[in-house]
């Protein structure tokens, strides 16, 4: 799937802590539990004893009944990215471009 891709993310020196642990609805813990067992199983995320980052986990139900967990970077990564602007024109700016057009497609 994605083995080949890899993320690059521009994060300025900043001291990050780990965010407080979510409570999980107790109907999803033991399926979240399998998840992370099987993720850990498959070589896609490992155990550490500790960690200078962490980030709050939120499982989804699939239709299926199945679990995806998703990582909320909102609270802990995101406010640290250096992101880099690409401003977008402005719609007068476009139709301008556009003047002097003589074919419409559909």
């Amino acid at each position: 799937m994605l083995s080949s891709w890899v993320a690059v993310f521009n994060v300025p020196e900043c001291i990050l802590g780990g965010e407080r642990v979510r409570t999980l609805p107790f109907a999803l813990k033991g399926r979240v539990e399998n998840e992370i067992d099987r993720l850990e199983k498959e070589g896609i995320i490992e155990k550490v004893d500790s960690s200078e980052w962490a980030t709050p986990v939120v499982p989804v139900v699939i239709s299926d009944g199945s679990i995806k967990l998703c990582a909320d970077y909102s609270v802990t990564l995101n406010p640290n990215l250096i992101v880099p602007q690409h401003p977008l024109p402005r719609l007068d700016e476009i139709f301008g471009s556009l003047n002097g057009g003589n074919n419409l497609q559909n």
